[in-house]
């Protein structure tokens, strides 16, 4: 499936939220206009959901689909988002010449958590409202017991400054609060250093 990944110095970022509405394609779209305007890095976002947001974005930007064989992608500021993507899909995308590729993988499930634990950057997005929190903290205790909690960036879509650095000392492990952006095509420079951590390996 990923053939060339190691080839062509791919990095693939996984996004991956504990429940819908948490801002995952929000965050993928913020990231990959920051890796491709700043970084000057060739990106591509890929929508591994059934959330259908691409095609919604697509018309409202009024981009003409390119398809490819099975692939369909279309480009906004030289970013390439591809929709309905299938796990199957991967391998011939990871072959395209990309330098980071972005899985938008909407709410955890069984089908895809395998793919998001086998990115190079994994990014779970979650919410610490009193009313939402269990999820997240259910998560996170699940990653613990895997093992796998301290090769994830633990991303608060909404909490308190208390609040996180609470959840870090319960548990001991790194958490970061997505920043304000409203609109993640125009990106401003206070933010940048927030995203930049996010690659950062």
């Amino acid at each position: 499936m990923r053939i060339q990944k190691e080839r062509s110095l791919l990095q693939t970022v996984a996004i991956l939220g504990t429940e819908k509405g948490n801002g995952v394609t929000h965050l993928a779209i913020m990231l990959g206009n920051y890796i491709t305007s700043k970084l000057l890095k060739r990106t591509a976002i890929l929508e591994l959901n059934r959330s259908r947001a691409f095609l919604q974005l697509q018309e409202s930007y009024g981009k003409n689909i390119k398809k490819e064989t099975s692939l369909n992608y279309f480009e906004i500021s030289q970013v390439s988002y591809y929709y309905n993507v299938q796990i199957e899909m991967l391998g011939k995308i990871y072959n395209e010449e990309y330098e980071y590729i972005i899985l938008d993988m909407g709410t955890n499930n069984v089908s895809n958590i395998d793919e998001f634990l086998k990115c190079d950057i994994k990014i779970m997005l979650g919410n610490l409202k009193p009313w939402k929190n269990k999820v997240y903290f259910q998560y996170i205790e699940d990653q613990i017991a895997l093992g796998y909690a301290e090769k994830i960036k633990f991303v608060v879509q909404s909490g308190t400054f208390v609040d996180i650095c609470e959840v870090k000392k319960a548990y001991g492990i790194d958490m970061s609060s997505a920043p304000f952006e409203p609109d993640p095509f125009l990106i401003h420079g206070c933010n940048f250093e927030f995203l930049n951590q996010l690659i950062l390996r």
